[in-house]
């Protein structure tokens, strides 16, 4: 697993069948919870947003999470995460065309400038827009990419575990979005 994540890169992209689905996103200024019921349609169960204020801490947010839960009599265990902080970089960037075993590692060559922390500390998620052929008939490929600190990311984890949830996926916004520009 050469991305960094605390699981395989496959598992971000694809979530296992579940009849509901809770989805946290801890910001720095609110921690925002959903319940999603999955079957037989997608719906909305709730949608809470909680003021963090100045000075919160991880028991805070995890004894938050867990009063929303229980105010809405949620019993199910599988969580998304969504995922930015300040350690968070989104570009969009074109590289040299490269088999698809090898982008990690030339996205890590190409972004080591672009972050304030090392590199193989980052953890490394990508979407592939396309690919384009230019005039000399040299093929590139457009991609949108998200690095951050693999230390911040496996701390919020944490905070969804200490919560009793079982993180089954993680979404950083901008890669979610680049699934949507490809429709």
């Amino acid at each position: 697993n050469d991305s960094g994540l605390p699981f395989p890169p496959d598992q971000i992209q694809f979530l296992r069948p579940s009849s509901y689905l809770i989805g946290v996103d801890i910001g720095s200024a609110t921690l925002k919870v959903v319940g999603l019921r999955m079957a037989p349609k997608v719906s909305i169960h709730f949608y809470s947003i909680i003021e963090l204020g100045q000075g919160h801490n991880d028991s805070y947010i995890v004894d938050a999470i867990q009063k929303t839960l229980n105010e809405n009599k949620v019993t199910a265990k599988d969580a998304v995460l969504t995922f930015t902080d300040d350690s968070t970089v989104i570009r969009r960037l074109e590289l040299p065309h490269v088999a698809s075993d090898e982008i990690i590692d030339a996205l890590k060559w190409q972004v080591k400038d672009m972050v304030h922390f090392d590199i193989e500390k980052g953890a490394i998620d990508f979407e592939l827009l396309g690919e384009i052929q230019r005039e000399d008939g040299a093929k590139f490929m457009q991609i949108i990419f998200t690095v951050l600190q693999k230390e911040s990311l496996e701390k919020k984890i944490q905070i969804l575990k200490a919560a009793g949830l079982n993180v089954v996926s993680v979404s950083m916004p901008p890669i979610g979005l680049a699934s949507i520009i490809k429709i």
